[in-house]
């Protein structure tokens, strides 16, 4: 039964992105149409070297999961010294000859249940891990297409209004950045939030090998993404027991190093199809921004260039998500700005007061009320289990639960959200009127006394920058 089970879930997610793709309406327009002005220069890889590869095998996270090798990373870490030349001699015998090994295209992938209905197949994530062995090989062809792309590619798009984040921190304070710049003009500033069904996993490969020649990546490079993206086979555990391994028709590898880099080339264009709006793109996160002197000068447009990004969408083979795509007009009640609604292909999206954008909460007003309350849960449930523990814990480990399930919810996107007013900041010092500080003491103290001494464990993060 587990292994029937398995092969279901395979089946169901190899053909997921081919049948969104079938139902994505045919464009009257190439994608060929939107791309910038040919590149005159051509990408020439150079061959790696032992150093390089035992750099890279050295930085790989211990918990990494194995794939089907099942060979830990840790166990690679621990004997890189002796495999780097062997690598390095494979990677560049890859780059010759122009043929990414198929024993590394062959992923891993465990469903994890979302929500709803759990016999529904639709209520599953596929989470897919691929061989150990390949993030060697991807980590150094993302990082000579990566030093391709900065000099090429950003140079085509210098006059053109986007922003290629980097980092997610980046992403965000270029969206706030647009907004306060169009608040302090007394301008109006609306920012949609772009949703794109399974977007991995629907990319069309030949679209994808077509911009990647475009940009000058030709011959013998040219060759090895093609053949990186063929032939990819994936299996499904499930319970213990393995599926069959099936083809992979469309998309990007999901967990993969490659994957977020090929998919930002494969959009890297859609400015060209809208020359008003600004877009900020971060992975398969699209965020539009447009600011205006009124709500209806604001409306108008949007709907105008919705029309023509929405042509750049079908001819490029992606389908967005409309349901879950919402928009802010910032600095607005809603009930103000409902007789200004905003369509895509004719249908109109919802409208929010707040909204998640790369994990943080974005408010209507910058308010970051939704964002500060979000974190409030998360860290009292983290206190909450902690405290069931801290008769069992010594000090250091209660110090490493801390930096775990409390920490990185303090300091994530931080320099964003921590210019906060004294009111709400307070809300992070205490829960049910006593201070996390406080709690975090009596949880490593062991008994029910505070320490004398002041708490290493204070929140400084936030304190530094509230200060």
């Amino acid at each position: 039964m587990p292994n029937l089970i398995a092969d279901e879930f395979n089946d169901y997610f190899t053909k997921l992105g081919p049948q969104l793709a079938n139902k994505i309406p045919v464009s009257n327009k190439k994608f060929d149409k939107y791309l910038p002005h040919n590149n005159l220069n051509s990408a020439v890889f150079l061959p790696t070297n032992e150093f390089e590869i035992a750099n890279i095998t050295q930085k790989l996270k211990h918990n990494s999961c194995p794939g089907l090798v099942e060979i830990p990373a840790s166990v690679v870490k621990f004997a890189s010294k002796y495999m780097a030349s062997p690598l390095a001699s494979l990677i560049n015998n890859s780059m010759t000859s122009g043929v990414f090994p198929d024993k590394l295209k062959h992923a891993k992938v465990t469903p994890v249940y979302k929500n709803g209905d759990k016999m529904l197949l639709s209520n599953y994530r596929p989470i897919s891990v691929l061989n150990v062995f390949s993030k060697n090989f991807e980590k150094i062809y993302a990082q000579r297409l990566n030093n391709f792309l900065t000099k090429i590619i950003f140079y085509m798009i210098t006059n053109l209004d986007l922003d290629l984040a980097t980092h997610i921190s980046m992403a965000v304070t270029s969206l706030l950045d647009t907004i306060t710049e169009a608040i302090d003009k007394s301008h109006h500033a609306i920012g949609i939030f772009i949703d794109l069904s399974k977007a991995f996993d629907t990319l069309d490969h030949g679209i994808l090998i077509s911009k990647l020649e475009h940009y000058g990546i030709i011959g013998t490079m040219l060759e090895i993404f093609t053949n990186y993206l063929s032939n990819r086979l994936q299996c499904v555990s499930y319970n213990g027991t393995m599926s069959s391994l099936k083809l992979i028709h469309c998309g990007v590898p999901q967990g993969s190093v490659l994957g977020p880099l090929l998919f930002l080339i494969y959009i890297i264009d859609i400015r060209i199809g809208s020359t008003l709006l600004k877009f900020i793109l971060f992975a398969d996160d699209t965020n539009i921004i447009f600011t205006a002197k009124s709500l209806v000068e604001l409306t108008t447009v949007v709907n105008l260039e919705l029309k023509i990004a929405s042509d750049w969408f079908k001819a490029n083979k992606l389908s967005l998500n409309i349901s879950k795509t919402k928009y802010i007009i910032f600095r607005h009640n809603i009930s103000k700005t409902a007789n200004f609604p905003i369509f895509f292909d004719d249908k109109q999206l919802d409208q929010v007061s707040s909204t998640t954008f790369l994990g943080v909460e974005i408010d209507s007003d910058l308010t970051w009320k939704s964002h500060i309350h979000k974190i409030e849960s998360k860290i009292a449930s983290a206190i909450g289990i902690i405290s069931k523990l801290r008769f069992k814990i010594h000090r250091k480990t209660a110090m490493l639960l801390y930096d775990t399930l409390i920490l990185p919810h303090l300091s994530y996107c931080d320099i964003i959200w921590a210019s906060i007013t004294k009111l709400h900041f307070k809300k992070l010092l205490y829960y049910k009127n006593v201070r996390y500080e406080y709690v975090i003491r009596l949880i490593i103290s062991h008994s029910q006394t505070i320490f004398h001494t002041c708490s290493k464990l204070c929140i400084t993060q936030i304190l530094i920058n509230y200060k």
